[in-house]
């Protein structure tokens, strides 16, 4: 036996102690009391002995079948195998077994039940390195310092969470009530390194370096990179941002590199160079606002198989400065519905991206020219999109933008759209109320 994917671990980082066992997992045949969600350990000892089997005995004792489910940290000992056990008996006060051998040793110390403190600050066995596929981690809205690593790869079909909570798991928190882990120039807030992550509700800020990074898969939704001293995120693996922030770093807001990452309702924004930058790959960019960074909204190096709809790409700012700007096309870009505006130079400019497919596109206030050595769109428009308040950020579009996207008349003539152009969608006013 090993740790279960029903275990589900808790992270307290003002509150919690990286020696206490911080998990529990209900799956566990007759799991008792979830000690994990408290601020002290249930029992602490430290004349644990075991002799290289799934049994673990104490003279002093204390142990009670409530605390079957929950996790031991076993801290040290000589022979000891340092790390988390879960507990799936105790035959008496005396006596418990865990899931899987621990060592020979006896001068053992362990604490069952408190928060941890981190996820990668433990001695020796990390949480992080500990975590198995389907597990659940939840960190709360606590002072947070930390550089994170997590290291470990799921198998096909299974998933790590990481989800930040503010007062009870699962409150979504949004803004100021994420988790902040804040580095203050320490190093990296956090490193992916293996695969099937998916991190929610989290926020990342004055790492030294990139505010994340990583290799491998990880899915971010709700999370928020900003005021790093490069990257707010810069990843080398297939990463999916849905919902996320990157803003006020130094260098670029989402670097995605030569991969088929894709951002969905992101906002970057006041970053030093590009709102997002790449090499080529096969990104997919769709309803995400790239507003007043100081180079290009986006900047991929080569030709991306980029698909992009529904982007407002607006004010990034500089003599040099476009909407959109990309090398050469190698193979296929797909670009509908998005609004190219106030730009610091071009709309969009390539080098030969005459074989990219557009339409529906709106180019307004460039200070150079719409596109350069870029296809004229199907149906672009060139109308003000009347921004409600570009100037404080509300980037919901006026009437020259109503249903002029695509769809609009779907094949076959029975189904009709009224997309707007851009990320932001207008919003109609409300019907007249009546009273019967």
């Amino acid at each position: 036996m090993a740790i279960l994917a029903t275990a589900v671990w808790e992270v307290r980082p003002t509150n919690g102690d990286n020696t206490f066992g911080g998990g529990y997992d209900a799956g566990i045949a007759g799991a008792g009391t979830d000690y994990s969600q408290q601020t002290a350990a249930q029992l602490s000892l430290t004349d644990l002995v075991s002799t290289a089997s799934t049994t673990i005995t104490s003279v002093t004792g204390g142990f009670t079948t409530a605390m079957i489910g929950n996790a031991l940290r076993l801290n040290s000992g000589t022979g000891a195998t340092v790390g988390f056990y879960f507990i799936t008996a105790s035959p008496d006060a005396n006596t418990i077994t865990v899931d899987r051998a621990s060592g020979t040793y006896a001068d053992g110390a362990g604490k069952i039940g408190g928060a941890t403190k981190s996820l990668s600050g433990q001695t020796t066995t990390t949480l992080a390195a500990s975590l198995v596929g389907d597990n659940f981690a939840h960190i709360k809205n606590e002072a947070w310092d930390e550089s994170a690593t997590l290291s470990v790869s799921t198998a096909s079909g299974t998933k790590i969470t990481i989800e930040g909570y503010n007062a009870a798991r699962g409150d979504a928190p949004t803004g100021t009530n994420r988790p902040l882990n804040d580095r203050n120039s320490a190093g990296v807030p956090l490193t992916i390194t293996g695969t099937g992550y998916h991190i929610r509700h989290l926020r990342f800020t004055r790492s030294s370096a990139q505010g994340v990074t990583g290799s491998g898969t990880a899915w971010f939704y709700n999370c928020q990179s900003y005021n790093n001293v490069t990257s707010g995120f810069a990843t080398t693996g297939t990463y999916n941002y849905i919902g996320c922030e990157s803003n006020n770093n130094t260098t670029t807001g989402f670097d995605i590199g030569n991969t088929s990452s894709s951002l969905f309702g992101c906002y970057s924004h006041d970053n030093t160079t590009t709102g997002l930058s790449g090499v080529g790959g096969s990104p997919s960019i769709h309803q995400n606002i790239f507003e007043a960074n100081a180079s290009h909204g986006l900047s991929f190096s080569s030709g991306p198989a980029l698909r992009m709809s529904n982007n407002t790409i607006d004010g990034n700012t500089g003599a040099s400065t476009d909407g959109l700007n990309f090398g050469s096309l190698t193979a296929s870009l797909v670009c509908i519905n998005n609004i190219f505006s106030n730009n610091g130079r071009d709309g969009v400019r390539a080098t030969d991206g005459d074989v990219a497919f557009a339409a529906n596109n709106c180019f307004f206030g460039n200070a150079g020219v719409a596109r350069t050595l870029f296809t004229i769109g199907i149906n672009d428009v060139t109308s003000d999109p009347a921004f409600t308040d570009r100037a404080n950020g509300d980037f919901s579009v006026g009437a020259n933008m109503k249903a002029l996207g695509f769809p609009n008349l779907f094949p076959g003539g029975l189904s009709t759209s009224y997309l707007d152009i851009g990320a932001v969608q207008r919003r109609e006013s409300s019907p007249a109320s009546f009273t019967f």
